[in-house]
């Protein structure tokens, strides 16, 4: 019960504590936890979106083959003609190893992006480059 009321008088003080004026107080911490997270949700989008664009980039190149032979047919045939005819078993091998291929390289700079965003969030909420930096200017004195 003790914990629980000083838990309250914690809070009271703006998280201040009484004999420790040197610590920081529970609205600084708080301040200090959205811009870690603000932080994170820049860095997720600048690294998703550049990702995401190329994605779509390479989505497009890898249904070309089947997409010119749709509109040759629709060409050929006329807009309104009726249902198309599939497109042969050769242009949808061909997409699909190009689709296999670029998904191959395209992958491993999602994982990379998020490792990185992961790893820099991280390091930002417990201080380890405040403590790498503190500790070089300690060894350089």
């Amino acid at each position: 019960m003790h914990e629980f009321i000083e838990a309250f008088r914690f809070i009271a003080h703006n998280g201040a504590v009484s004999g420790h004026p040197g610590l920081p107080s529970l609205s600084h911490l708080a301040l200090e936890t959205l811009k870690v997270g603000a932080i994170g949700v820049a860095i997720s989008i600048v690294l998703a979106l550049p990702l995401f664009v190329i994605r779509i980039l390479v989505t497009a190149i890898t249904s070309l083959p089947i997409t010119l032979h749709q509109f040759g047919q629709m060409m050929q045939h006329g807009v309104g003609a009726g249902p198309l005819a599939p497109p042969p078993d050769s242009l949808m091998i061909l997409s699909q190893i190009m689709t296999f291929v670029a998904v191959s390289a395209i992958l491993p700079l999602y994982v990379l992006a998020t490792t990185l965003f992961y790893y820099d969030i991280r390091i930002r909420r417990e201080g380890f480059d405040l403590e790498h930096m503190a500790g070089q200017m300690g060894r350089a004195r």
